[in-house]
């Protein structure tokens, strides 16, 4: 009886070890964590004409990222009622969501100089960056929120990726950030690191 409980005893003992080694390997293997910089929360504000269903999605998005990069991104939520856009204030990066609809005259000016129709639009600026969501363009909820994480992917420093099963991927998919996301952002943390 004492053995069977030493055998069990160690078997769970080296089962966590190696799960905890697993982990250790695949994080470094597929995310390079280690060589990331930690960024500061980025200031996040959440235009008031969206609905409560829309920010919750933004919200969602924002986890997407939060969780793909192990919290080496994360997210405050400083403004869900105002039409005023936030600046750096000595805390770090911050982004705006700004809800757009088709009638709106820089909607109207994008689909025609890309040819498509927009669903969204980021301008990045130091010290804050603009994500533009076109509400009335989405048909369900989870391409909104792939749409919102796809703009804030370029709010990170990320371009279009040429790999349709990437969140960054330029047209609709409805995916999270993937493993060729994080190859891009931490490709462009390095160029970004040495510069």
């Amino acid at each position: 009886m004492i053995l069977a409980l030493f055998v069990f005893a160690a078997y769970t003992v080296l089962t966590a070890i190696i799960s905890a080694i697993a982990v250790c390997l695949m994080v470094i293997k597929y995310r390079k964590i280690e060589r990331l910089p930690t960024l500061y929360p980025i200031n996040v504000s959440i235009d008031r004409l969206f609905s409560i269903n829309e920010k919750q999605r933004i919200i969602e998005s924002l986890i997407w990222w939060q969780e793909a990069t192990h919290g080496l991104v994360t997210f405050h939520i400083v403004n869900t009622d105002s039409h005023k856009l936030i600046y750096n204030d000595s805390s770090g990066y911050a982004v705006n969501f700004i809800r757009a609809t088709s009638k709106d005259k820089e909607v109207k000016g994008w689909d025609k100089k890309f040819k498509t129709t927009t669903l969204g639009m980021a301008q990045r600026y130091t010290p804050c960056g603009l994500a533009f969501i076109v509400v009335d363009r989405f048909n369900d909820a989870e391409t909104f929120t792939s749409a919102c994480g796809h703009e804030m992917g370029h709010l990170l420093g990320l371009n279009h990726a040429p790999n349709r099963g990437a969140l960054m991927y330029k047209g609709i998919n409805k995916l999270k950030p993937t493993e060729h996301d994080m190859r891009q952002l931490i490709s462009f943390w390095r160029t970004w690191m040495k510069s």
